[in-house]
């Protein structure tokens, strides 16, 4: 199993890829005030977890780390995103449209697997949740 540095050391890696902005890439591995999502270890697992004020919103587990790391990115991926399609709104059309293409886009950049594995994850949102363009 890696450390936290050593996760945090993989982020920030694939972060210089994505040109991310450097405060979307801490790898906490403590609850935060805000809920930003936080690591822990123990029997041989990974968990990947959203907590705030005690309360746990989303706990993820598992023993793969490229799996984590996924988690991880997906989320930095997304923030960086939603603020590109703040940039760049299209008027009418549904904001997930940019977002989507965006983090392809920059998945694509990172990792083939992971971008083939987002784009499903895309596909299951839009069947059960189709773009709404005004």
């Amino acid at each position: 199993m890696k450390t936290i540095n050593e996760i945090q050391k993989i982020i920030i890696e694939i972060g210089k890829i994505i040109n991310s902005p450097k405060e979307l890439l801490t790898v906490f591995n403590s609850p935060q005030p805000d809920g930003t999502p936080y690591i822990n270890t123990n029997n041989n697992q990974y968990h990947y977890i959203i907590e705030e004020r005690g309360n746990i919103f989303q706990k993820k587990s598992t023993d793969s780390l490229d799996l984590l790391i996924y988690w991880i990115v997906s989320d930095i991926v997304f923030d960086i995103s939603v603020e590109y399609e703040l940039n760049h709104r299209k008027e009418n059309k549904d904001s997930r449209r940019l977002i989507f293409e965006h983090e392809l886009h920059l998945f694509k950049k990172i990792n083939n697997a992971w971008y083939e594995k987002r784009k499903k994850e895309i596909e299951i949102t839009l069947i059960n949740a189709p773009y709404e363009d005004i």
